[in-house]
């Protein structure tokens, strides 16, 4: 490989160190766009494409980021304590003991607003003459 893709391949697959991490900030990898279209399901497998703003972050960026585009409100609260615990419940079978319900809620509200606020910029940059903006004004 090159010096700047081994550069690169380094940092993507070390952890932060603990002075680039805000101090109680759990992080670990994430999709960065987890929305129903970037999800195929066949035969009971998952397959999750288009990667190309994956990062490290919070575990929770991608679940809000899912329910937000995915799931009517009703719903998300409806479904949300349910898929928390089976989550929670993940960790602890893979071995992750430190991440508690509690701060797996305060992960997802922190989560929620980032999320938020991704919409706002996304909505912001659209041009309501062109087709996206036709497609949302359909909506209405």
């Amino acid at each position: 490989m090159t010096p700047v893709i081994d550069s690169n391949a380094e940092k993507c697959s070390s952890p932060l160190a603990p002075d680039q991490t805000p101090q109680g900030l759990t992080t670990t990898l994430t999709h960065g766009d987890l929305h129903p279209g970037n999800i195929f399901i066949r035969d009971g497998q998952v397959k999750i494409f288009d990667w190309q703003l994956v990062s490290q972050g919070s575990p929770l960026l991608d679940v809000a980021n899912f329910l937000a585009s995915s799931v009517s409100p009703a719903d998300h609260e409806r479904y949300t304590p349910n898929l928390l615990r089976a989550y929670n419940d993940t960790l602890l079978e893979e071995g992750v003991s430190d991440y508690s319900m509690a701060k797996l809620r305060k992960d997802l509200n922190q989560a929620r607003f980032f999320v938020f606020l991704k919409f706002l910029i996304i909505f912001g940059t659209v041009s309501y003459d062109g087709p996206n903006g036709a497609q949302i004004n359909q909506r209405k």
